[in-house]
């Protein structure tokens, strides 16, 4: 075990369990031989557990702790991309939304700010207020430049001030030179300015603004998405939230990167690594939930 510093914690996982499905894996109701409840068949949820006779217990939206027997659920691969950090869309067979009474455009792309132990997903969309989903309704995007927003920036692109502003038009804040925070909102200046600007949140402050202008993509940052293979960059001597066994030489998966830049990254020495986005660096640009669409 590794020790914990700056308020991340390196605790490892429980082991596994024999066969694909483990705890936090979204899987898809195709049974109900312990008798449905509230659950309908098509259902996606989250494991919770496992008991001592192999049954799941599962958690949606609708129902806490729904027991099912190994072959009523199935790895739902669609909904396995589904992680804090990544970037999505409505599905486009999702023709009614459960919880979202707000009209969404079709070419919009939204970023996932939390996925709560029932399966519901907080996802920001470029509205005033961030949005509720079911699992069953978002697909994964992997194309950088995908969404509504005209320009490189987009909702849930990694950005940072463009190294060349010396002094944001609307002055530093807390924020730092370098500092990556997650765009989530876009309009004008106001106050009578028609500049675009865009709404971030950064690890120090949240819902910063900025002139869109004088911010820029992340190029690196931006690739750091659940399901992508990193390293800790050759550059970062001692990690923030300590080593926990991993060294420059570890290849882990990214598994959720909090809106605040706390990355989680599962590596074979330490399943549940904490550190920040800019300590770490995409070793591959093939994302394993891209190649998992089944």
């Amino acid at each position: 075990g590794g020790r914990g510093g700056g308020g991340l914690s390196l605790v490892d996982d429980e082991s596994e369990w024999p066969g694909e499905i483990q705890k936090g894996t979204h899987v898809r109701v195709v049974g109900t031989s312990r008798g449905a409840a509230s659950v309908s068949l098509g259902d996606v949820g989250v494991v919770k557990s496992r008991d001592s006779d192999g049954d799941y217990r599962i958690c949606f939206p609708v129902q806490d702790d729904w027991a099912a027997q190994p072959k009523d659920v199935v790895v739902d691969y669609i909904a396995e991309a589904i992680r804090p950090g990544q970037r999505v869309r409505v599905k486009p067979t999702a023709r009614t939304l459960r919880f979202v009474t707000q009209s969404i455009p079709t070419n919009a792309v939204g970023f996932v700010a939390d996925v709560g132990y029932d399966g519901k997903v907080t996802a920001d969309f470029g509205f005033a207020q961030r949005l509720v989903f079911q699992l069953s309704e978002l697909q994964a995007v992997f194309g950088q430049s995908e969404g509504a927003w005209p320009g490189p920036i987009q909702c849930g692109s990694a950005v940072r001030v463009k190294p060349s502003v010396p002094k944001p038009s609307l002055g530093w804040g807390s924020l730092k030179p370098g500092d990556v925070g997650y765009a989530h909102t876009r309009g004008t200046l106001g106050s009578g300015d028609g500049r675009a600007a865009v709404v971030v949140d950064f690890p120090r402050t949240d819902n910063w603004k900025g002139v869109e202008a004088e911010m820029e993509v992340d190029p690196v940052a931006d690739k750091v998405r659940p399901g992508i293979q990193v390293r800790v960059k050759p550059s970062v001597q001692s990690p923030q939230g300590g080593w926990g066994g991993c060294s420059h030489a570890s290849r882990g998966e990214v598994r959720a990167v909090r809106k605040d830049g706390i990355v989680t990254v599962r590596f074979a020495e330490c399943h549940e690594w904490k550190g920040h986005l800019n300590e770490v660096e995409p070793t591959s640009s093939v994302n394993r939930y891209n190649d998992n669409r089944k």
